[in-house]
């Protein structure tokens, strides 16, 4: 039967920490480790955003481990109920919790700006400075949060353990400033989130392949509701007496939070390196396949293929080829046909010992046996 003093019974909420850092934490480590790999399967360079959003998604789970020590150490249970020792421990590790925490959400938000940026390219001038300025905004946020936590008291191990002289800020004021920020970071979200449907949607692209990131980015929405929910539980702050359970439902919405902002900035960058994998892999099905039927592909199916045309026709006897630049990655070579000729007897051989796909062939020779009638053709 659980203790009871005072009239408080002697329960515990941990299991909801634990389950709440453990879900979450796995969350951001599948969606990052998903997010880079697939995009060193496609052998992609990887840019500012995926380096930030690794350094983010590795503060997370430094601020996980901090938590999960936190609640080891009795965050969770009523302050009366642990020794001194543990309830330091657990404020200790809170603290630095919330310390990291500021950072992590910091770096995520500036791996979103980013990719937006890297999304529209040259593109809406205007949009470009708007995320500039959220750049800096989000700089200037965070840096002003960790100055604001790492001076709240002097020196700061006074924040945890009230047996070390110094001094300690008032908490009514280290609330406003709580405030603030929150009220900020709401802000940046409902951007990050309505961002990619305002510059998607004018865009000439089938809705097929741009509404999926509308809508994933949309899901930023979710983690404004919890940033709300921050800014609701942010008084429990002032309970400093029984701060360990008082400020569990805070320390939840946190953790989800910052960790959920994790997941949802690497939902959009993960569906476009699926997509661009998934087409790599449906032409290579596809070129794979006529291989197989044929063993090579003469001129005449290479070039029907992709709907162009190759001719030959009397004339000067000088080959000219015209060749049209389309997608690299869907370009194929074929190596030394001019053989296919060889076996027509009234008809030139063609020295084209290199030919794309995706190039229209007009050849003019002499052939052998006397010039073709004028309006003599042989389609290659």
């Amino acid at each position: 039967m659980p203790q009871v003093k005072d009239g408080v019974e002697d329960v515990s909420r941990a299991y909801v920490l634990y389950i709440t850092t453990t879900i979450f934490t796995a969350g951001t480590l599948i969606t990052t480790a998903a997010r880079i790999g697939t995009k060193l399967k496609c052998k992609l360079r990887l840019g500012i955003d995926d380096w930030l959003i690794m350094l983010g998604a590795a503060l997370n789970i430094v601020a996980d481990c901090f938590d999960y020590k936190a609640t080891a150490s009795g965050f969770g249970r009523h302050a009366m109920f642990l020794s001194e020792e543990d309830l330091i421990e657990a404020a200790k590790y809170s603290q630095l919790a919330v310390g990291v925490a500021n950072w992590a959400i910091g770096v995520v938000k500036l791996s979103v700006c980013f990719f937006l940026l890297n999304l529209i390219r040259g593109t809406h001038k205007r949009f470009r400075w708007a995320i500039y300025v959220m750049i800096a905004l989000t700089c200037s946020f965070t840096l002003i949060g960790a100055i604001l936590w790492g001076t709240q008291a002097r020196p700061l191990a006074k924040l945890w353990d009230p047996r070390i002289p110094g001094t300690r800020g008032s908490t009514e004021d280290f609330l406003i400033v709580v405030y603030i920020v929150y009220a900020f970071g709401c802000f940046t979200d409902v951007f990050y989130a309505l961002s990619p449907v305002y510059f998607l949607w004018s865009v000439q692209l089938e809705w097929k392949k741009k509404l999926p990131i509308m809508l994933l980015t949309g899901v930023a929405m979710l983690v404004v509701v919890v940033a709300v929910l921050n800014i609701i539980f942010a008084r429990d702050f002032l309970d400093q007496e029984d701060i360990t359970w008082a400020l569990i439902n805070e320390f939840v919405c946190d953790i989800i939070e910052r960790n959920f902002s994790t997941m949802v900035a690497n939902l959009p960058a993960l569906w476009l390196l699926v997509m661009r994998l998934r087409r790599r892999y449906t032409t290579y099905q596809s070129k794979g396949s006529q291989n197989t039927r044929s063993g090579y592909l003469p001129p005449r199916l290479a070039m029907s293929h992709v709907d162009q045309r190759s001719t030959v026709t009397g004339g000067t006897g000088k080959a000219q080829v015209s060749t049209h630049a389309l997608d690299g990655h869907e370009m194929t070579d074929f190596s030394d046909n001019s053989h296919l000729l060889r076996n027509l007897p009234q008809y030139p051989t063609v020295a084209a010992h290199r030919i794309h796909v995706q190039t229209d062939v007009e050849v003019q020779d002499e052939p052998r046996n006397g010039p073709m009638p004028q309006d003599g053709r042989l389609d290659v």
